[in-house]
């Protein structure tokens, strides 16, 4: 009869429910999470910077235009300059585009991260947890069914 109990009682305690300690189980290396960061962070500190030079100094590459042009006349020629950038052979507009090359490589950076949290990783975290419930559970009966043993074993001793 106790062997009936000890035996209900372990299968029972599958089905109690148990804490959610498994559930943030980290399945990217900390060297994974480092290269991401400056792979990432680099081209974005970088895209900052030159926004951030063209906001506060001007634009990076402007035409001379001369000392008696206005604002406006001033303004017309750099913008006529740039028109007449894209005529010569050396091409200088791609310097424009840098900041959103660099937002380009930021981005393609990232996707094999976001690829691995979104495809790989739920499904890779769910069979680890489910692991380690069933090591966590075979622990437990291994220690409460030598707690009984003990307990029986002492209970035979004394008849």
């Amino acid at each position: 009869m106790a062997i009936a109990h000890v035996a209900t009682e372990y299968v029972f305690s599958d089905f109690l429910p148990n804490p959610a300690r498994y559930r943030s189980i980290r399945t990217e290396l900390a060297t994974d999470k480092l290269v991401t960061c400056v792979a990432v962070g680099l081209p974005l500190l970088l895209i900052s910077l030159a926004f951030a030079q063209e906001v506060s100094v001007g634009t990076q590459i402007s035409c001379f235009s001369p000392t008696n042009f206005s604002w406006r006349q001033a303004a017309y020629v750099d913008s006529f300059c740039w028109a007449a950038v894209h005529t010569h052979t050396l091409p200088l507009w791609l310097h424009k585009f840098f900041p959103y090359v660099l937002l380009l490589v930021a981005v393609l950076m990232y996707s094999p991260a976001l690829f691995w949290r979104f495809s790989a990783a739920p499904l890779l975290q769910s069979d680890l947890a489910f692991i380690m419930e069933e090591l966590d559970r075979c622990y437990n009966r291994a220690v409460t069914l030598a707690k009984h043993l003990s307990e029986h074993r002492e209970s035979f001793l004394q008849f």
